[in-house]
C-alpha cells in the first residue's frame, strides 16, 4: 500500500472526491460482521482538474458485485446552473479607461520599457482576477501566481458546491429548488425567537459597569477619519455583499465617491442609524467537513455591504474602549489586553491539580461545555436587558444590538455569592474558579458531588430559559480528579448528561495535558505541517511565492501551541527539516539541494539571509508574551493563579521554579531570562531604580561605577532628582559620570507630577512588548560575532536589494547569486552531482556566477541582443563587485522608478477639511508645531491661537534645550499648547498639530510607555483644567504659521509672545474680575 501512495504521488494524481455515499465497498449482512470501507476512488492529475474542473464521481448502489460502480461527470448539470449576479472585479481597477485621468506621454521611456510595461499590465490583470476567487489571505498579487490563484480558486469552487442534502427526515435531495427551501426552513427555525423567562435573577449578577464619562466617549460625534480607518483594514477583495462591490472599490477609488459615501455614513451614525436599505445580506455556508450532506456540516456567515462594514467597524472600534469593563474576567478572548492562550494556561494549571489532588473526602470535576450555535440562538431581548443593566445609554443601546458573554458568568457569580456554587483552587492561596470562557467554549468547575451536579444543571437550566442558548450536551464531557470514586463519577455524569472522561480532551485546540512523551503529544504540528505542503496548489506556486507560504502559513502553524507550551528542540528541529525540503526542492517529491543551513536562512534579510524563523528562538519570544502579561497585568485571571501559586511573596522576575511544576509554568518561567535582559526603568520617582545595577538610561546599558570612593552615598536614581522642581541635579550628574553618561541623564524627560518607577520593554520605541523584538534581540545574543561582522559588510547591498519594487523571485534569484547557490556546473562539481564543471554553451571555461552572466561570449551576446552592453564593465573583475557596481544599482533603481510610474494613479485625497470643522464647536483653536535642531540637541514650539471665527488671537514660541528626537519636539509642542489654552482661560478647546504619532498619544488614556512618556503625562493631567478638549490632526499645509514661528525662533534663538489687542484688553478685563490667572 505504501508503494501504491508512493506511486500516485510520484505521478502527481490527486483523489477527485465524491458524492452519494461514503463506502465503495461493503461486506457482510449482519450489523455485529458488516464492514464497509472507501476502497475505489477516482484520481486525477493537476493538468485534468484545470481542464475539466466541475468534474466529480458519485457513488452508485452495487448489486452484484461488493464494490460499488463510479461514475464520473465532466459537465455541470442544468439544474447547478443559476444567473449569476453584480460582482465588482479587482483587475477592472488596472483598465487604463477604468478612470477617465490625464494619460502621461514620456518620451524618454524606451520602447522595451513600454511594451514590457503593457505585458506587466495584461498579467496582472490574470493574476488579480484569481487572486480575487481564490480567497487567499496569505498571498498577495504581484509575484506572478496566477497558476497558484487559478488552482486555489477551482478547488475552493469544487469544495463549496453544494451537490446533495438531506432533509429534516433524512431523506437525501438533490433538486436545487428543493434544496434551497430545506435551508430556508432550517435557518428560518434556528433564527426565531422562542420567548425569554423573566431574567431579573440572573442579571442580579450584572453590576454597573459603563460610567457617564464612558457614556460620553461613545456617544461622541463619528468623524470621517474613523470612517477611513475602518476601510482601510478591510481585506481588499473580500467577499462583497449584495451589491457586488467588494473593499477595493472603495479603498481605489476613495477620491471619487468618498465625499458621497462619508456623508451618507457620518448621517446615519451621528442621527439614528436607518440602515435598512443597506443592511441586506447574503447568507452564505460554509462546509465545516468535506462532502457534508446535512446542514448542521455548514457554517452560516453573512455577507453585507461594504458601506454597512464600515459603520459596523467604527462602532466597534470605538467600543473596544469599554469592553474590558462589562466583559467578565473569565472571558479572555475578544477583549483588548486580553489573549485566548490565557484560558488555556489556567486550565492546564487547574487540571494539573486535579490530576494531583488524590486525597480527600470530596472529589473535583471539570465539566467542558459546547454551546450550540452560541451567536445564532442568542435572544436579542436578552442583550439589550443586559446592556441596560450595565449603565450604557439608551441611544448607544439602539445604535448597537451586540452579544456579550455575561449572561452564564453572572447566574454562577450569584450561585457563589449564595454559597451554593464552590470553585476549583490551583493553590491554597489562589483565587477560586468556577469557570473559564471562550465564545461557544466553556469549562466549569466544582465539586463532583450530588448537590454541586444538580445546582450547575439548574444554572444551565435557567440560562438557557433566560438566553436562548442550549448547551450541547453531545460534544460536552466531564473531567474529574483522582480522589473521586466510581460511583460519584457515575452519579454526576448521568445528572449532568455527559460522557465521563478519564484524560481531559483538548481545549481551544491544544491538548489540556501533556506527559513524559511531549513530542508525541505534539506531533499533529508535523502533520498539519506536512498536509499543507502536500496540498496539490502549492506546487504552483514561484520562489516568491514560497517565501510567502512559508512565513505566513507553515511558520504560523505552530505559532499557538508555542505561545503556551516550550516545544521539545528536537521536534522544532523536525518542523525546520520539512520546511527546509520544502525551501530547496525543484518539484513536488524531489529532493533539491541545500545550498545552506536553515540557521543561515534564518539571518535577516539585511544580515544576507532570508529572514525566517528558528522555532526554539521563536518559541521562547512568545512564551516571553506570558511573562510580560503576568508583570504588567498582575489583576488578570492567569496572573494571580500563578502568583499565588509559584511567587506568592515577590514578583516574577524572582520568581523560582518550584516543585513538581506544571509545564505551562515551566514554560513560561524558561522565558524569564530573555525578559529579564529586555525590560528597562522608566524614571518617575527614582527611589525603585539603582544606578549601577539597573539598566534606566537610553540605549539600555547598565552604568558601571567608576568612582573610587566618590560620591558612594549615591545608589538610587531619587538621589540625582531635584524633588521640589522635578528636576535633574545637574551638578551632582555632572560630577559623578563620564560626559556621555551625563548627557543621556539629563537628556530624561522627568513629569512633573511625582509617580512610581515602571518597567517598560527597551525593544520597541513603544515600550510596550512585541514578539518580533524579543526574537531579534535573542538572535543577537546567540549570534556568533565573526558571522556578524562578515555579513555588516554587505548589509548596504542586501537592504537596497531587498527594498527595489521587483516581484520577489527576481529578487531571490539575485540573493541566490550574491551567495553562490545558483546549480551552475561548478557548484555541482564540488557537490559531485556532475564530473565536469566545463560551460556546456562555449566549453572554454568553468561555469561559475562570474563566466555564467559576464564571461560567457553566448552571455555577452545575449546583453548586446537587448541592448544592455553597458553591465559589462571590464573593470570589474568579481561577480560580487558586479551586483555592488553603482551604476547597475543606479540603473535597475531607474528602471524601477520608471515602471512604478507607469503602474501608479493619481490617488490622492481631497483634503477639503476647513479648520472650522476641526474645531467641533469649541470656545478656541490652538496649533502647534516644532522645529528640531539634532546637532544641538534643542527645538522651538510655535503656538497660534484662532478664536471661535477663526480669528487669529495671540502667538507664543518656547526654546527646549537637551531634546533627542523629533517625537520629543513635537511632544513639548503639545504640553505648551495645554498650557497656554490653561493660562488663557478657556474652558474648551481643540488642539491641532502635524504629528499623529503625538496626536493619538494625547489623546490616549493610557499610561504612555515610550520615551516620551513623562511629557504626554504631563499633558493627560493638564488636560483635565478644560470641561472639554480634543488633540486632532492637521495636514501640514494648513499648519504652516505654527511651522513658520516655531523654525524662524529656532533660527533666531529669540522666543515671542504676541496678543491680538481686543484680545489683551478682554483678558486684562477678565483678570480684573477675578478669572483665572496666567502661568
Amino acid at each position: 500500500m505504501e508503494d501504491f501512495r508512493n506511486t500516485l504521488q510520484e505521478c502527481q494524481l490527486h483523489d477527485i472526491g465524491f458524492s452519494g455515499r461514503w463506502f465503495t465497498w461493503e461486506r457482510g449482512n449482519l450489523p455485529e460482521t458488516n464492514i464497509r470501507e472507501r476502497l475505489d476512488r477516482g484520481v486525477a492529475n493537476t493538468n485534468w482538474i484545470s481542464m475539466f474542473p466541475e468534474a466529480k464521481i458519485r457513488h452508485l448502489v452495487h448489486s452484484t458485485s461488493d464494490h460499488c460502480p463510479l461514475l464520473i461527470s465532466t459537465e455541470q448539470e442544468e439544474c447547478q446552473k443559476r444567473n449569476e449576479a453584480f460582482r465588482f472585479e479587482a483587475w477592472w481597477i488596472l483598465e487604463e479607461t477604468f478612470e477617465a485621468e490625464t494619460q502621461r506621454n514620456d518620451d524618454n521611456l524606451a520602447e522595451m520599457i513600454d511594451t514590457k510595461v503593457q505585458l506587466n499590465f495584461e498579467i496582472d490583470k490574470d493574476e488579480s482576477h484569481w487572486e480575487q476567487r481564490a480567497r487567499v489571505n496569505w498571498l498577495k498579487m504581484g509575484d506572478r501566481n496566477t497558476a497558484f490563484f487559478h488552482s486555489m480558486a477551482t478547488q475552493r469552487r469544487k469544495k463549496n458546491l453544494i451537490l446533495k442534502l438531506q432533509n429534516n427526515e433524512g431523506i437525501e435531495i438533490g433538486d436545487q429548488q428543493e434544496m434551497a427551501e430545506t435551508a430556508r426552513l432550517y435557518f428560518q427555525d434556528l433564527f426565531k425567537t422562542e420567548g425569554i423567562d423573566d431574567p431579573e435573577h440572573l442579571l442580579n449578577g450584572v453590576e454597573k459597569s459603563i460610567s457617564e464619562e464612558d457614556n460620553r466617549f461613545l456617544m461622541r460625534p463619528y468623524t470621517q477619519e474613523e470612517l477611513r480607518s475602518a476601510l482601510a483594514s478591510m481585506g481588499a477583495t473580500k467577499a462583497p455583499g449584495e451589491d457586488g462591490f467588494p473593499a477595493i472599490f472603495f479603498q481605489k477609488l476613495w477620491h471619487i465617491v468618498g465625499e458621497e459615501v462619508s456623508t451618507y455614513c457620518l448621517a446615519q451614525l451621528n442621527g439614528g442609524m436607518e440602515v435598512s436599505e443597506i443592511n441586506t445580506t447574503h447568507i452564505v455556508l460554509i462546509p465545516k467537513k468535506r462532502n457534508p450532506t446535512n446542514l448542521t456540516h455548514f457554517r452560516p456567515i453573512s455577507l453585507c455591504n461594504v458601506i454597512y462594514k464600515m459603520m459596523a467597524k467604527v462602532i466597534a472600534d470605538r467600543f473596544k474602549g469599554v469592553l474590558e469593563r462589562c466583559i467578565d474576567k473569565a472571558q479572555s478572548a475578544f477583549v483588548p489586553g486580553r489573549l485566548i492562550s490565557d484560558n488555556v494556561l489556567v486550565a492546564y494549571k487547574i487540571l494539573h491539580t486535579l490530576k494531583r489532588k488524590r486525597w480527600g473526602s470530596k472529589g473535583l470535576m471539570a465539566v467542558k461545555l459546547d454551546m450550540s450555535r452560541a451567536y445564532d440562538r442568542v435572544e436579542w431581548g436578552f442583550l439589550e436587558k443586559m446592556m441596560s443593566k450595565m449603565g450604557f445609554n439608551p441611544n448607544w443601546i439602539h445604535l448597537i444590538m451586540k452579544c456579550i458573554s455575561t449572561g452564564l458568568s453572572s447566574l454562577i457569580r450569584v450561585a457563589q455569592q449564595e454559597e451554593n456554587l464552590k470553585g476549583v483552587k490551583a493553590s491554597r492561596s489562589g483565587p477560586q474558579i468556577s469557570h473559564l470562557l471562550f465564545a461557544d467554549d466553556c469549562i466549569t468547575f466544582g465539586e463532583a458531588t450530588e448537590r454541586g451536579a444538580g445546582l450547575l444543571k439548574k444554572i444551565l437550566q435557567e440560562y438557557r430559559r433566560c438566553s436562548g442558548q442550549i448547551v450541547n450536551f453531545e460534544k460536552s464531557n466531564v473531567f474529574f480528579s483522582s480522589n473521586t470514586g466510581f460511583e460519584k463519577k457515575r452519579m454526576v455524569s448521568q445528572m449532568l448528561g455527559v460522557r465521563s472522561s478519564n484524560d481531559p480532551e483538548g481545549y481551544l485546540g491544544l491538548p489540556n495535558m501533556v506527559g513524559r512523551r511531549k513530542k508525541a503529544a505534539f506531533q499533529i504540528l508535523k502533520d498539519r505541517l506536512k498536509k499543507r505542503i502536500d496540498n496539490w496548489s502549492t506546487r504552483h506556486l514561484s520562489q516568491g511565492g514560497k517565501e510567502v507560504f512559508i512565513k505566513s502559513v507553515l511558520q504560523a502553524i505552530p505559532t499557538y501551541s508555542m505561545a503556551c507550551f516550550l516545544l521539545p528542540k528536537t521536534l522544532c528541529s523536525d518542523l525546520e527539516k520539512i520546511i527546509a525540503k520544502f525551501w530547496w526542492q525543484k518539484g513536488h517529491g524531489q529532493r533539491g539541494i541545500h545550498w545552506c543551513t536553515w540557521n543561515n536562512l534564518c539571518f535577516s534579510k539585511e544580515h544576507g539571509g532570508m529572514g525566517f524563523r528558528r522555532f526554539d528562538q521563536f518559541n521562547i519570544a512568545l512564551l516571553a508574551k506570558q511573562g510580560w502579561r503576568i508583570i504588567n497585568y498582575p489583576s488578570s485571571l492567569l496572573s494571580q493563579v500563578f502568583k499565588a501559586k509559584y511567587f506568592p511573596k515577590s514578583d516574577f522576575s524572582k520568581a523560582e521554579l518550584g516543585n513538581s511544576p506544571s509545564f505551562t509554568w515551566r514554560s513560561v518561567w524558561a522565558a524569564k531570562g530573555l525578559l529579564e535582559n529586555g525590560l528597562c526603568w522608566r524614571v518617575g520617582k527614582g527611589d525603585q531604580i539603582s544606578i549601577w545595577e539597573d539598566r534606566w538610561i537610553t540605549g539600555g546599558e547598565i552604568i558601571n561605577s567608576r568612582n573610587d570612593g566618590e560620591n558612594t552615598e549615591i545608589k538610587l536614581v531619587a538621589d540625582l532628582i531635584e524633588e521640589s522642581t522635578r528636576s535633574w541635579k545637574r551638578d551632582v550628574i555632572e560630577n559623578t559620570f563620564p560626559e556621555y553618561i551625563a548627557l543621556k541623564i539629563k537628556q530624561i524627560p522627568l513629569a512633573e507630577e511625582a509617580h512610581d518607577d515602571f518597567k517598560v520593554w527597551r525593544g520597541e520605541h513603544t515600550g510596550e512588548f512585541t514578539v518580533r523584538s524579543a526574537y531579534q534581540l535573542l538572535q543577537q545574543t546567540t549570534l556568533n560575532p565573526n558571522e556578524l561582522i562578515l555579513q555588516a559588510k554587505t548589509k548596504t547591498f542586501y537592504r537596497k536589494l531587498w527594498n527595489l519594487q521587483l516581484p520577489s523571485k527576481l529578487l531571490i534569484t539575485i540573493w541566490r547569486i550574491s551567495r553562490n547557490f545558483l546549480p551552475n556546473f561548478k557548484n555541482l562539481s564540488m557537490r559531485r552531482v556532475v564530473n565536469d564543471s566545463t560551460c556546456p554553451r562555449c566549453r572554454a571555461a568553468e561555469e561559475d556566477c562570474d563566466h555564467t552572466f559576464r564571461q560567457c561570449p553566448v552571455s555577452i551576446e545575449t546583453w548586446r541582443l537587448i541592448n544592455l552592453s553597458w553591465v559589462l564593465n571590464p573593470n570589474i573583475n568579481d561577480i560580487w563587485d558586479w551586483l555592488t557596481w553603482g551604476a547597475l544599482s543606479s540603473k535597475i533603481q531607474n528602471y524601477v522608478a520608471e515602471l512604478d510610474r507607469s503602474r501608479e494613479r493619481e490617488l490622492t485625497d481631497k483634503d477639503n477639511t476647513s479648520l472650522r470643522q476641526q474645531r467641533q464647536g469649541t470656545e478656541a483653536t490652538i496649533l502647534f508645531d516644532a522645529a528640531f535642531d539634532s546637532k544641538n540637541a534643542t527645538s522651538a514650539s510655535g503656538l497660534v491661537v484662532k478664536g471661535e471665527n477663526n480669528e487669529w488671537l495671540a502667538s507664543k514660541s518656547i526654546i527646549h534645550s537637551e531634546i533627542t528626537s523629533p517625537f520629543m519636539a513635537e511632544a513639548h509642542a503639545g504640553l505648551q499648547a495645554v498650557k497656554l489654552g490653561i493660562s488663557l482661560g478657556f474652558k474648551s478647546i481643540t488642539l491641532l498639530g502635524d504629528s499623529k504619532t503625538t496626536i493619538n498619544k494625547c489623546n490616549s488614556t493610557n499610561r504612555d510607555k515610550s520615551v516620551l512618556g513623562a511629557v504626554i503625562r504631563d499633558i493627560q493631567n493638564l488636560k483635565k483644567h478644560f470641561r472639554e478638549s480634543l488633540f486632532s490632526f492637521i495636514n501640514r499645509r494648513h499648519n504652516s504659521e505654527a511651522h513658520t514661528i516655531a523654525t524662524e525662533t529656532l533660527r533666531t534663538g529669540e522666543e515671542i509672545y504676541l496678543e491680538e489687542r481686543s484680545f489683551s484688553t478682554h483678558q486684562r478685563r477678565r483678570r480684573v474680575n477675578g478669572d483665572r490667572n496666567p502661568d
